[in-house]
């Protein structure tokens, strides 16, 4: 049985276009998720594929603007990380969206700033 939640997130999703992304809701014991589908170039394998984006929580007493925003933000973020896999500096992913979190944090406190100077 469809819970209200996925019911309600599907009519909305069913007005919104985005590129060629295709969302599907799918019930959650919370919910509802919502996540898309969409065809790019694999950064691994060079070859069109299908890629996912994460799964966005849609929460019963979310409002129909609160469920769309949240829709609004799936997209922002699956361009952020293609673009995040798309951006080369001397030919490496420097803000590549796959950098393990220990690489990470490893290196966070290597740091380039700017040296503090006095306003006149």
């Amino acid at each position: 049985m469809t819970n209200a939640t996925v019911q309600r997130t599907q009519a909305l999703v069913g007005q919104i276009k985005f590129e060629d992304y295709i969302f599907y809701v799918k019930e959650d014991r919370e919910g509802a998720r919502v996540q898309a589908v969409y065809s790019d170039l694999d950064f691994t394998t060079n070859k069109f594929a299908e890629q996912h984006t994460r799964k966005w929580l849609i929460s019963p007493e979310m409002t129909d603007s609160e469920i769309v925003r949240t829709i609004f933000k799936l997209c922002s973020t699956s361009m952020e990380h293609r673009l995040r896999e798309n951006f080369l500096f001397n030919g490496r992913r420097v803000f590549g969206p796959h950098i393990h979190i220990a690489t990470l944090w490893e290196h966070c406190k290597e740091v380039d700033v700017r040296p503090t100077r006095e306003l006149d």
